[in-house]
Parts: structure tokens; C-alpha cells; sequence
């Protein structure tokens, strides 16, 4: 499964930037905004896929999105959906992602709050939510999206933004693996994973592999 990644700037709509999506950006023009509540909704683009294919690139941008609507969690086709979550769910994602918090929260309260701080801190940081006008619209959607803010954008150093594209990308995996498909608990393979015999296998630095994975014996989620 592909998740539509938030960007500074969508084309689908009016830039939130300027008047004009193709001028450049002047981080100036845009307002100030509250920070995202619990109860904000928003609509993710989601490829499903049953089976390996090559990466979508923007196609989320300009390809026919359906509503999700599946059995078991997994929709009867493969293609591009618009499911509708909320900031209370995303947050929920990023504080379980890869492991089970439980025991340290039980053995280290403090240290584990801490981690948890540490986890949602960047998408308090550089996300926010803009209106869309979608190309093809989706029956029930919400009409709004995450973006990256403009201190993202234009006041964040490369560093930092590469530790919080890693946090973003394994919170929507949580999210798709377990709020979306239905599946369990999601651990990072470098510590196991479902399968502890593949530990040393992803220790290994030079080898490409999915950082984290979940699921059932029959179904797997991995990002």
C-alpha cells in the first residue's frame, strides 16, 4: 500500500501558498494556524495494491480516487482510495508504531512518556491541514488534506526534515496497517520484527528492506 505524502503545495486545488500554484512560494503569504485538534478529519490517498509494482511517484495527485469501502478491512480492488481519518487517530499511530509501549510505560513511566513527546513532537511541528478541490471527487470526503507547513518548507534544515519524513512515514504505516486494513501490532524487523529469525538479515546497513511490519499469517503490512 502507497500513501499520498503531504506536500508544501497541492495542484489539486488553490494554492495555499499564492494565487498562482506555479509562482514561487513565498512562505509570507501564508496565515498562521492553529495546531491540528483530535477531532480534525482529513482524507488520505491510499494505493492499494495486492502484490509487488513499482512507485507511484505524484500519480496521487491526478488519478480517480473511490471511497473506501472494504470487507475484512481490504477493499475488493486494487486502485487509488480517499479514506477519511482523523488527527487523533494519526497521533494514536505514531505513539504504537513498532512495538508494544505497555511494558516500558509500566516498568518506566517517565522515560516512556518522554519517547512518546518525542514521537508526535515533529507532526505538531510541521503539519497542518489545507482544503482541496479534488479533480474527481469522492462521495462522503472530507475535502481536506495534510500539509507540510511552511516552517517545514522554508525554515527547517535537511537534517531535521529527513528525521521527520522517517516519523511520518512510520506513522501512516501504523495507521494503514491496523486503523485502515484491520491488522495487529506493527514491529520494526531490525529488532525481529514477526519473525525473529530475520534479525541479523536487516541489521545488515547496505541491504534495501521495509523497516517496519505487522499483520496476520496471511496478510502482511510493511513500510
Amino acid at each position: 500500500m502507497q500513501i499520498g505524502s503531504p506536500s508544501p503545495c497541492p495542484r489539486e486545488g488553490p494554492c495555499p501558498c499564492q494565487g498562482n500554484p506555479h509562482e514561487p512560494h513565498d512562505p509570507r503569504t501564508r496565515p498562521d494556524e492553529p495546531p491540528l485538534t483530535y477531532a480534525d478529519s482529513f482524507d488520505i490517498p491510499a494505493l492499494f495494491r495486492n502484490g509487488p509494482a513499482d512507485k507511484p511517484k505524484r500519480q496521487w495527485r491526478t488519478n480517480k480516487h473511490k471511497a473506501w469501502a472494504g470487507s475484512d478491512g481490504f477493499p475488493a480492488a486494487d486502485g487509488w482510495y480517499a479514506p477519511t481519518t482523523t488527527w487523533r487517530e494519526i497521533i494514536k499511530a505514531a505513539t504504537e508504531v513498532g512495538r508494544d509501549i505497555t511494558p516500558h510505560l509500566q516498568n518506566q513511566p517517565q522515560y516512556a512518556h518522554g519517547e512518546l513527546v518525542a514521537r508526535v513532537s515533529p507532526l505538531y511541528a510541521y503539519l497542518g491541514a489545507h482544503l482541496v478541490k479534488p479533480r474527481h471527487p469522492v462521495p462522503g470526503a472530507k475535502g481536506r488534506r495534510l500539509t507540510l507547513n511552511p516552517v517545514y518548507a522554508h525554515g527547517t534544515e535537511r537534517t531535521a526534515k529527513n528525521a521527520a519524513a522517517y516519523r511520518l512515514g512510520m506513522t501512516m504505516t501504523e495507521w494503514a496497517c491496523r486503523s485502515l486494513l484491520g491488522l495487529g501490532q506493527t514491529e520494526h524487523l531490525e529488532l525481529g520484527g514477526p519473525n525473529p529469525a530475520l534479525s541479523e538479515t536487516f541489521k545488515t546497513r547496505r541491504r534495501s528492506c521495509p523497516t517496519c511490519g505487522g499483520g496476520t499469517r496471511r496478510r502482511r503490512c510493511t513500510g
